[in-house]
């Protein structure tokens, strides 16, 4: 969740800007910045079998690390469209990690 934060603010700061982590930088730069969010009703990993090397050499090319798997998504045909009209930075109390919440 906080990287696709990072990513939609990196997207709209200036271009001189370095945007590392964008969102909780300046929170101001995902005002009014819109995304589209799906629900996945499952999600089932399994080890590759010989029927689905199309798709794992797809997926190794893509991705670093791990062994031979195959994800299959079941989503809802319907999605969602968002835009954030208001967001504030915030950390945990007790870890300090950077906190997401704040959006509307």
């Amino acid at each position: 969740w906080l990287a696709l934060l990072d990513a939609l603010a990196a997207a709209n700061a200036p271009a001189e800007t370095p945007a590392p982590n964008a969102a909780s930088d300046d929170p101001s730069r995902l005002i009014n910045v819109s995304f589209g969010c799906v629900f996945a009703l499952n999600r089932v990993h399994t080890p590759a079998g010989p029927a689905d090397a199309g798709r794992v050499a797809e997926a190794e090319a893509e991705a670093e690390g791990g062994g031979e798997r195959v994800a299959d998504v079941l989503l809802l045909p319907v999605a969602r469209r968002a835009r954030v009209v208001r967001a504030v930075a915030g950390r945990r109390p007790v870890s300090g990690d950077r906190r997401g919440g704040g959006l509307v």
